[in-house]
């Protein structure tokens, strides 16, 4: 379990490789490389950063509201912390909850809803507190080059809203102002609804894009460069 924490948090920061790898049973050493992963972002191994991450479309179908995001810049994933990871003994799936502080969204969006009869788009922030995400992922080992390497495959995932939301739509259409006027107080007082509405759609493309950094990075990385063994 340790093995898999330790590079999947280096990963997540998008670390250059360490000086020296550490013991499995060293947890002092684990824990003290993932302190540092924080102050490093993208390098030159070319792997996009986590924080801030671009997030191209987000799509989201329920029954009062059709909403996209797009062209969207996520900050404040680099503040979240990981716990609770557990994974199988044969390396094939793994469990991860995600414990962040806040994150903000801003960008386009195109949103339709029945109950304020009213189709918009334009320009959108979301701004969030607390959220625990919890994730479930399949798990691959794969070769190159005579290496080993973890590859992070399809996953579910379960959300929980600790703290506020705050999602604010801009209009640069036709959309009455009052209307538009009347739908970010709705949301804002109705903060939970819209999160229950939103947070599926969201956090699966942030940790669907996420995975896809991670195994930028662990493509080219053997685990031996982590861990001695």
């Amino acid at each position: 379990m340790l093995l898999l924490y330790f590079i999947l948090l280096i990963g997540s920061a998008v670390l250059e490789p360490f000086e020296s790898p550490c013991d499995i049973s060293d947890s002092e050493c684990l824990v003290r490389n993932l302190q540092e992963a924080a102050s490093y972002s993208a390098s030159e191994d070319g792997v996009e950063p986590i924080d801030p991450m671009f997030l191209g479309y987000i799509d989201g179908e329920l029954p009062i509201l059709d909403f996209q995001f797009y062209n969207s810049t996520l900050t404040g994933l680099q503040g979240c912390e990981y716990k609770n990871l557990s994974i199988s003994e044969d390396l094939t799936h793994l469990q991860l909850q995600y414990d962040c502080p806040n994150i903000s969204l801003a960008g386009r969006y195109k949103v339709s809803t029945n109950f304020f009869f009213i189709t918009s788009r334009g320009d959108y922030t979301m701004k969030t507190g607390r959220y625990l995400v919890s994730v479930d992922s399949e798990l691959e080992k794969v070769r190159k080059r005579d290496a080993t390497h973890l590859q992070l495959g399809d996953f579910t995932l379960k959300c929980e809203l600790l703290g506020t939301l705050d999602l604010a739509l801009k209009k640069t259409d036709s959309t009455s102002s009052g209307l538009m006027n009347m739908a970010n107080q709705y949301m804002k007082d109705n903060y939970k609804r819209v999160a229950a509405a939103t947070q599926d759609s969201v956090w699966t493309a942030i940790i669907r894009k996420q995975h896809d950094i991670f195994n930028q990075y662990l493509i080219g990385r053997p685990l031996e460069d982590f861990i001695k063994f």
